[in-house]
């Protein structure tokens, strides 16, 4: 499923559920470094405090694109959600 999503993103045919499921995607890399999402934390909240100054930077820029996409239907902006989870899942242990 994952690798469809982001083939389909990439096209700029991004929907809301797509968002949800990069996202959780994103979650679960950050989890393989220890980093864990608090259940009462939002998206915005969860990336002010995710790790050191790089990955946070990261998991912001991802979680700007992340709203846009699911909240604000900006397909346009879908394929950049790709590149920032790439980017995130190279990140240093």
């Amino acid at each position: 499923r994952g690798l469809v999503t982001r083939r389909r993103v990439q096209r700029g045919e991004g929907s809301a559920s797509d968002a949800v499921d990069l996202y959780r995607q994103m979650l679960a890399a950050l989890e393989r470094r220890g980093i864990v999402k608090p259940p009462a934390a939002t998206p915005m909240e969860f990336a002010r405090m995710a790790g050191d100054v790089e990955t946070g930077q990261a998991v912001e820029q991802f979680t700007v694109v992340y709203n846009q996409l699911r909240y604000g239907g900006r397909a346009g902006e879908a394929a950049r959600l790709t590149v920032l989870l790439d980017r995130i899942e190279r990140l240093p242990k």
